[in-house]
């Protein structure tokens, strides 16, 4: 039998109908009689439908279950997976009216029809007159013949309605025969009619009755939503009730049919379990995980999204080491496997099949390397899809969830928070997210500004280098005051009239005033254009605030809004028209000038010594456009300074502002529940760590001594917390602009980038979590990493998780007690694999399907691979193979006894769920 071509995805929703009469029904037969026409009709009937698991029933009899048997030896009912007979019998307990208690005994297919015939129902007796009557069609029939009225001649069915079944003798024949030893499944009907519920309304019976029939009962046949919910026991005080009374128990719903075309196919119950009498078993221990009625679940119960599950990975090896395929359930998949079996390689591959690698070599950090087995994979999704970097999973190396759990505000945890956030309360998610929005706003505000103050602050130095250039401005006074006094001395030389002399001396002074006033005017068109930037900048700012708001917020200010650009807009053509009446009157002035020059034109021609003269003419006129210049300066030197302090005022609220919104935000937030017992709990934090290496990175190595005393570092541990954040932040940030650091920078890096850095300090909003009043960052390593691993898989994205080992530091009590319970309750709508070593994780968790993964290299154990992989569900105990010297054969239940240590004890704390 080949092992890889057997093997399942394990437990799956499938329709089952355990209660199905058949054509050779004693009772109510309404098919229209036993005949091949009937039957053929019955069977294509099956045939037709998606039930997957028959319950053949016959009243005191096998014979209908062994018709249906046939057919499918025949190579009929393929779509049927397996067959069981129901034998349903009358207990000597009344119910309601003339009618008594109906019970059911399934057997398991492997018993053989002989054994339930000779060693069950032939021994099982109905005493009359002091005679004994068996339970096989003969003394049925005589049976029939001492009680028939002689309205009914069919005494097999006299006799059947006669013969009542004393419930303990029926008990002591299952249980006392080893051939029926866990191939046995019993359920009572729980109608008020013919069932145990109607015991509980008739007073003579009582419940010690009812509580000695469930006693003995696996299950029930019912559907009342009252009785299924009660007998899930999900509150304490109704398991101490129910242990009373067997413990909890499944309710099947079936069909019931007596006739063609009636409820077959119409009624049903969901199990999910392999299409195996041990999976119908493991109802009786997980009935709420595996049951689910067609009442209420027309569809396949499944809430698995297709397009984020994985169906199956695809393995090639060039070197045919690898089983070319394996296939995973929807739900919880446990690998499991001895040392070096392939279990972690096989998660790998599934990750390396989607994740890109830049994403996997961060995740590893490259300290799992499989690329030397030089094997390529391809994952298929349960939608028929071929997964790739756009399907979204999660996947945890060995130790990463421990390692990922040591620092709270590790981004990668903090994101894993928001995620389980995001699913739980988009609010908090929002206002938890508006600090980040805020911080980011204002940090690119403070850049921006930074950027702004260095490019004034590097225009003012290049202002002040031309005031020194110039000079000292008593100097110029004391330059011009000479010249003054040399000019006269030559214009005495001249020989000049007094009248020339006085024409002369007019219209120079006349020239010099025009040329003051015209660079005066010069000055104000600079002095209008500076301004008419600055409105057009803030037009522009404002603008862009205009537009970052929300919506409802502009409709209020939009006219607000209109009026403001309209009064940019009439400012702008203001200026304009003023440059231009500037520009008219220096061009009016030049021409004056030129006139003024003319007019003494004729007796500069005169003069003798006119180059001198002309000489120390210019050197005036320049000493007294340099005056003029360094009075420009120092106006615009102020302005800048005046721009430099608002800067700095600007970045100053913008870093107190945004604390007073992380303690609005912790005040608000702090406590508030994310999940089930899970708190949060919000600090403002600031990273020493990052904040040095985001130092160092400008720092001269020879000069990293000297931080210290420049407040760039403080040992002090309240250093960035608390009440001084905002000022050691603004602090830092103003010295940087103001140059103190300077010195202390590595060559080739600029002041501004330094602050620009400066600018980012890494304050956070990081988002610690509360359990049990302990907090994450308090923790113990393996509580840590149990709240890691809940926030992991209470997220709403219902993406595939993929753990190798979560139970690493872990103690046994926080296995069973919290990880299983995360485990089994997120598995139903989250696709889940981990590779694991402990036994309760994979029996108490009730893992969907197990893999168990095994190396062998010279094929010993193994079918064809060196590396194998043997799926199915975790009740399977036969196995695959009948050679008992290959791995295949054991079935999966006794790999995990042998592999995981504890499996023996895991399994007999789920208190006899198999037998082993």
């Amino acid at each position: 039998m080949n092992n890889l071509e057997k093997n399942t995805t394990g437990n799956i929703w499938r329709k089952w109908d355990l209660h199905v009469h058949t054509p050779k029904a004693i009772f109510n037969n309404q098919f229209g009689g036993d005949n091949e026409t009937v039957w053929d009709k019955f069977v294509s009937e099956i045939e037709q439908s998606d039930i997957e698991v028959i319950g053949a029933t016959d009243y005191y009899s096998i014979a209908g279950y062994k018709k249906l048997k046939k057919y499918k030896n025949e190579g009929r009912l393929e779509n049927v997976k397996m067959i069981l007979p129901n034998i349903e019998f009358r207990l000597t307990t009344g119910a309601s009216g003339n009618r008594f208690v109906n019970y059911h005994v399934l057997f398991s297919p492997s018993v053989s029809d002989e054994c339930i015939e000779n060693s069950f129902l032939k021994k099982l007796t109905f005493e009359l007159n002091g005679k004994l009557y068996s339970c096989e069609r003969k003394d049925l029939e005589d049976l029939g013949k001492k009680l028939s009225d002689g309205k009914d001649n069919n005494f097999y069915r006299v006799g059947c309605q006669q013969f009542k079944v004393d419930l303990n003798q029926l008990m002591d024949l299952l249980t006392k025969n080893d051939d029926f030893n866990e191939k046995y499944f019993t359920v009572v009907a729980g109608s008020r009619k013919d069932g145990v519920t109607a015991l509980l309304e008739d007073l003579k019976q009582g419940t010690g009755v009812y509580s000695n029939i469930l006693n003995k009962s696996d299950g029930l046949f019912d559907t009342n939503d009252k009785t299924v919910s009660y007998f899930l026991g999900n509150t304490a005080d109704k398991r101490a009730e129910l242990s009373l009374l067997g413990g909890r128990k499944p309710c099947f719903e079936g069909s019931d049919v007596h006739k063609l075309n009636d409820s077959f196919g119409k009624r049903w119950t969901w199990i999910k379990a392999e299409p195996t009498f041990d999976g119908l078993l493991q109802t009786k221990f997980e009935p709420e995980r595996r049951i689910r009625l067609s009442k209420k679940n027309k569809f396949n119960p499944d809430l698995h999204d297709k397009s984020k599950t994985i169906q199956s990975i695809q393995i090639r090896d060039t070197e045919d080491r690898f089983q070319t395929e394996v296939k995973f359930n929807p739900g919880l998949n446990a690998i499991i496997g001895g040392k070096s079996s392939g279990k972690s390689i096989l998660l790998y591959e599934i990750a390396k099949g989607i994740i890109k690698d830049d994403e996997i070599k961060e995740i590893t950090r490259d300290e799992l390397n499989y690329n030397s087995l030089k094997i390529e994979s391809n994952v298929t999704l349960s939608n028929g899809e071929e997964a790739n970097e756009n399907v979204s999973i999660q996947y945890f190396p060995q130790l990463y969830i421990n390692k990922l759990s040591e620092c709270f505000e590790d981004k990668r945890l903090q994101n894993i928070i928001k995620d389980c956030l995001k699913a739980k309360n988009t609010k908090i998610l929002d206002k938890v997210n508006k600090f980040d929005k805020e911080k980011s706003i204002a940090i690119e505000k403070i850049g921006e500004m930074v950027k702004q103050y260095c490019q004034i602050s590097g225009e003012n130095s290049q202002l002040c280098e031309k005031k020194r250039q110039i000079g000292n401005p008593v100097y110029l006074d004391q330059e011009i005051n000479d010249l003054n006094k040399k000019f006269e001395i030559l214009t005495s030389e001249l020989k000049l009239s007094s009248e020339e002399m006085e024409k002369y001396n007019s219209v120079n002074i006349k020239i010099s005033n025009i040329n003051d006033a015209i660079q005066e005017q010069q000055n104000k068109i600079v002095h209008l254009k500076d301004q008419y930037k600055e409105i057009d900048k803030f037009s522009n700012d404002v603008k862009e605030a205009f537009n970052s708001i929300s919506s409802n917020s502009k409709e209020l200010i939009k006219e607000v809004m209109s009026n403001f650009n309209e009064d940019i807009v009439n400012k702008k053509i203001y200026m304009k028209k003023l440059v231009e009446e500037e520009n008219s009157n220096i061009d009016n002035l030049n021409g004056k000038v030129k006139s003024l020059k003319d007019s003494i034109e004729s007796i500069n021609k005169r003069l003798n010594r006119k180059e001198e003269l002309d000489t120390n003419r210019k050197r005036l006129e320049e000493y007294q456009s340099q005056k003029v210049e360094l009075k420009s300066l120092n106006q615009k030197i102020e302005e800048n300074e005046a721009n430099l302090h608002n800067k700095k005022e600007g970045i100053k609220d913008l870093i107190y502002q945004t604390i007073r919104d992380a303690k609005e935000i912790e005040e608000e937030l702090d406590g508030e529940l994310i999940t089930n017992d899970l708190k949060l709990k919000l600090r403002l934090s600031f990273s020493k760590k990052q904040y040095a290496i985001m130092i160092d990175q400008f720092i001269d190595g020879r000069k990293q001594s000297r931080l210290e005393s420049v407040g760039l570092k403080d040992p002090d541990t309240t250093f960035f917390i608390e009440n001084n954040f905002a000022d050691k932040w603004d602090k830092i940030i103003n010295n940087g602009l103001d140059g103190k650091y300077d010195e202390l920078l590595k060559k080739n890096c600029e002041r501004k980038d330094f602050i620009l850095s400066l600018a980012k300090i890494p304050v956070d909003l990081p988002i610690n979590i509360n359990k049990e009043n302990d907090d994450l960052d308090k923790m113990s390593p393996g509580k840590r990493a149990i709240v890691v691993l809940e926030l992991l898989l209470e997220n709403n994205a219902n993406n595939p998780i993929l753990i190798d080992q979560p139970e690493d530091n872990l103690d046994n009590r926080s296995i069973s007690k919290d990880l299983v319970q995360l485990l089994r309750r997120v598995s139903i709508k989250k696709q889940i694999i981990i590779v694991t070593h402990n036994a309760n994780l994979v029996v108490l968790s009730d893992a969907d399907e197990v893999i168990v993964a095994n190396q062998d290299p010279e094929l010993k154990e193994n079918q064809k691979y060196r590396f194998e992989y043997i799926t199915g569900s975790l009740e399977n105990a036969r196995g695959f193979s009948d050679d008992k010297n290959k791995l295949c054969s054991h079935g999966i239940r006794q790999d995990v006894t042998d592999i995981l240590e504890g499996g023996v004890e895991a399994f007999k704390i789920r208190e006899k769920k198999y037998l082993i």
